[in-house]
């Protein structure tokens, strides 16, 4: 089976993301994505305040990596990861 997932978002890093009607969030990190009546959202973690920001990709209209933070152990290894398995997968 093939799989259309790009992992365009690395779990654990922080990015500013933009939806559709002109709202953008600064300072969220990925966590990762969930199921929802059978669509897969977006989850981030707000760093101030720790909560929980769902993002339907439908209204999704950009997301820009806080390059000013540098990739930790935990990110490097993941990210490498992702691109081992696409690489095998393609």
């Amino acid at each position: 089976m093939t799989s259309y997932d790009d992992k365009l978002h690395t779990i654990g890093a922080e990015y500013m993301v933009g939806l559709n009607d002109g709202t953008v969030l600064n300072k969220i990190i990925f966590e990762g994505y969930k199921m929802f009546n059978g669509k897969q959202i977006m989850c981030f973690r707000t760093l101030d305040k720790d909560s929980i920001v769902t993002v339907n990709p439908s209204y999704h209209s950009f997301t820009i990596e806080n390059c000013g933070i540098e990739m930790n152990e935990v990110l490097y290894r993941e990210m490498n990861e992702s691109i081992n398995k696409t690489q095998k997968e393609n």
